[in-house]
């Protein structure tokens, strides 16, 4: 952990401590992408209810055409004997 001592005025002082540096809230949540996302998943999660929205930069998204883009995850696992992503997945 990391401490930094900040002058606030007045003769006053803050200590500030940190585990590390904070990911930017919009940034890729690939692990050492630190891109702005634009996309989340569409994957389908397992109660398929809702879906799986991790936020992907566009280096990352997997793209089936149709507007429906897989994190790579879910992608290594939708893919048919042909190449191409299920529809399962996204229906």
């Amino acid at each position: 952990m990391s401490c930094e001592t900040i002058d606030v005025g007045n003769g006053f002082a803050a200590i500030v401590c940190s585990r590390g540096a904070r990911r930017a809230r919009n940034a890729c949540s690939i692990p050492g992408c630190d891109r702005k996302h634009s996309r989340l998943c569409d994957s389908k999660t397992r109660d398929d209810a809702s879906t799986c929205d991790a936020k992907l930069c566009d280096r990352h998204a997997v793209s089936d055409g149709k507007d429906r883009d897989l994190c790579p995850a879910h992608a290594q696992h939708a893919v048919d004997v042909d190449g191409t992503l299920e529809a399962s997945r996204f229906d």
